[in-house]
């Protein structure tokens, strides 16, 4: 199983901090690659 691209086993090897931040990063990437297509 991967989640965003990552395996299992990586996001396991991080601390919560860390997830938090990558979690975080991913949603504005996201939203604004969604606001860069929507223009």
């Amino acid at each position: 199983m991967t989640f965003n691209g990552y395996p299992r086993f990586t996001l396991m090897a991080i601390t919560q901090p860390e997830a938090d931040l990558i979690m975080h990063g991913s949603r504005r990437l996201q939203s604004f690659v969604l606001h860069v297509h929507s223009s």
